[in-house]
């Protein structure tokens, strides 16, 4: 497909967008997003796992400006947490990535100039059924807590773990010195 230049649509007449899953799946790569929240602002996760790289799964914010989603994605790779703008254009209930010159800081990348990014739709982020509970996909490193009720991040735990490893080791080392 060639590639589509950012259009800025009359923001009346865009299709806003909604809390919905989106996924594409190809060639061994698969992109998955949630839109969590679309009130001032659009929130959501979004999970890369592209061939030969490592998988990075975060949260995104931003606005949606005209079609096109702009907001900085804030992920971990490779135990690293990093941040980048991301772009999608939405298109015929479709979101196409867009992609441009990047200025990078550190661990941040920010477009260099948002007015000159291309949608190339080499990987459609198609609607799809968000699978489990809306709040809290396994799929974006969270699971169900019965004892809580609530949604958890298994991150958390993992950092509990490590806590109370360290802990008894710690109350150990006082109780044997």
């Amino acid at each position: 497909k060639s590639p589509v230049t950012l259009e800025h649509t009359n923001p009346e007449t865009a299709k806003k967008l909604e809390k919905d899953c989106y996924s594409y799946q190809g060639n061994g790569v698969e992109v998955t997003m949630q839109i969590t929240a679309v009130d001032k602002e659009i929130e959501g996760y979004l999970k890369y796992n592209l061939v030969g790289k490592d998988k990075n799964i975060g949260r995104f914010k931003g606005i949606q400006k005209g079609d096109t989603l702009l907001a900085t994605y804030t992920f971990q790779s490779e135990g690293v947490e990093s941040t980048r703008d991301i772009a999608f254009l939405l298109r015929n209930n479709q979101l196409l990535e867009g992609y441009g010159d990047v200025i990078t800081e550190g661990t941040a990348a920010k477009f260099k100039d948002p007015s000159q990014l291309k949608f190339d739709g080499a990987m459609p982020l198609s609607k799809t059924d968000c699978k489990g509970d809306a709040d809290c996909l396994v799929d974006f490193g969270f699971m169900r807590s019965e004892i809580k009720n609530s949604c958890i991040d298994l991150n958390t735990i993992k950092s509990f773990k490590k806590w109370r490893t360290e802990f008894w080791r710690t109350c150990l080392y006082i109780i044997f010195r």
